[in-house]
């Protein structure tokens, strides 16, 4: 995988869980199709914290593509928001590019 973004906090993407990860996705759709760092943001997905976990969910997701159905085993896991870089380069060179919401700049109008 190969993380955009600066580093984030751990402490401030553990403890968040399914219910309200779902609502910050849906209060940041207006993210989608903005240049961020020279990519196109293309999806807002829901990811596990826990690096174990995030592997699993990774594998699962770029199988499938899909996310919400990559994310069903973990939803009593504590998540993340992720969002998701140039998703046609997963078809083309099987990489995920993809970095934290919170490392989003706040001029982007980021709801959280």
């Amino acid at each position: 995988m190969i993380i955009m973004g600066r580093k984030t906090n751990i402490k401030e993407l553990s403890n968040m869980n399914f219910s309200k990860a779902k609502k910050i996705v849906e209060a940041n759709q207006h993210l989608i199709g903005k240049q961020w760092k020279g990519a196109i943001i293309d999806e807002i997905i829901i990811a596990p914290t826990d690096s174990s976990l995030r592997n699993i969910f990774e594998k699962m997701y770029l199988q499938t593509l899909n996310a919400q159905q990559s994310i069903k085993p973990f939803i009593n896991s504590d998540v993340n928001v992720i969002v998701v870089y140039n998703k046609k380069m997963i078809d083309n060179n099987g990489v995920m590019f993809y970095g934290s919401i919170n490392d989003i700049p706040e001029e982007y109008d980021v709801k959280l």
